[in-house]
């Protein structure tokens, strides 16, 4: 028997409850949810790893509560729900339509950089490293221009690209000297070097 609380999420119940009381109601009588009761319930699927009800739950916010300054948070959690749920394609939707949206909104340039990994989980590399090379380009002090190039390389190795991913790393080292992740990328190019200077396979022999 699967436990209670991933039937139905404790937290969602306890927001069920509270706005059963009087502060949540009209004077007729209809329940009034507010914006943040209606984000918790979204946040609380979203923390049980129930990722479909999530979606539904931040959609209903956008519907309920379009002006609200916290649509953009909604919107990227939807998006975030498909990348934890592993579902690229509409990820890599999500994250662009939120960019497009709210394109001065303190997620998007989160977003373009999970856009960028979700191509890549797609397999659509052209793609990936178009989107992380603009965010390196356009926004190079962000937190996750380093992260990008390291995307490029991982994908670039996935094509089998073993120069085009040590492009990448050099670039790492050359822009972001000190960076914590320095030490590791010097050792993803030493080990990368290795893999190259590996003599190709010979075909097998068969007999005459």
């Amino acid at each position: 028997m699967k436990a209670l609380h991933r039937l139905l999420p404790i937290p969602y119940l306890l927001f069920l409850v509270l706005a059963s009381f009087s502060p949540l109601h009209a004077d007729d009588g209809a329940v009034l949810v507010t914006g943040d009761v209606q984000l918790k319930i979204a946040d609380a699927f979203m923390e049980e790893g129930e990722y479909y009800r999530a979606v539904t739950e931040y959609k209903k916010f956008l519907i309920l509560f379009p002006d609200s300054a916290k649509a953009d948070y909604a919107s990227f959690e939807i998006a975030m729900a498909y990348f934890k749920g592993e579902k690229y394609g509409a990820a890599a939707r999500s994250f662009l339509a939120l960019r497009e949206k709210y394109p001065d909104s303190g997620y998007a340039i989160r977003a373009e950089y999970l856009g960028g990994v979700s191509q890549w989980k797609l397999k659509n590399y052209d793609r990936a490293r178009a989107a992380l090379e603009a965010l390196f380009e356009q926004h190079p002090e962000s937190e996750y221009a380093p992260r990008s190039l390291a995307v490029i390389c991982l994908a670039a190795l996935d094509e089998n690209k073993a120069e085009v991913s040590r492009q990448a790393l050099n670039r790492f080292l050359d822009r972001y000297p000190g960076n914590p992740g320095e030490e590791s990328v010097k050792e993803a190019i030493v080990q990368l070097d290795r893999y190259r200077e590996l003599p190709e396979k010979s075909p097998p022999s068969w007999p005459g």
